[in-house]
């Protein structure tokens, strides 16, 4: 379910707009999750909430959450990779000093 949609539903549901307006995708699941749950069940059958959808939500929220743990490990693993990079970077800067060092000794000793 999209964003609006569920923005939409909410907002038929009574929750403030501006709320809603200033939630992200994963605080409107969970409003929308929450709204699932607590529905009135005087609306008769209607009402109830639908085991499906409420899994479909769930799905939705674990993927999400395995999106962002799989973002964190990436953005970890290029700062490692940046990491090393600038070492190896430097390592080789200090061997050319080194190396020019060495000849300018060379050259003054002869």
């Amino acid at each position: 379910m999209s964003s609006e949609r569920i923005r939409l539903v909410l907002a038929r549901a009574g929750t403030d707009v501006d709320e809603l307006t200033k939630a992200d995708r994963t605080q409107l699941m969970e409003m929308m999750a929450y709204h699932m749950l607590n529905r009135d069940n005087t609306e008769g059958a209607e009402a109830a909430p639908d085991n499906r959808h409420l899994q479909l939500l769930e799905r939705q929220i674990q993927l999400q959450e395995a999106e962002l743990r799989f973002r964190q490990e990436q953005a970890e693993i290029d700062r490692k990779e940046e990491r090393e990079w600038r070492q190896r970077q430097y390592e080789l800067e200090n061997r050319d000093r080194n190396q020019r060092q060495f000849v300018v000794n060379l050259w003054l000793l002869a």
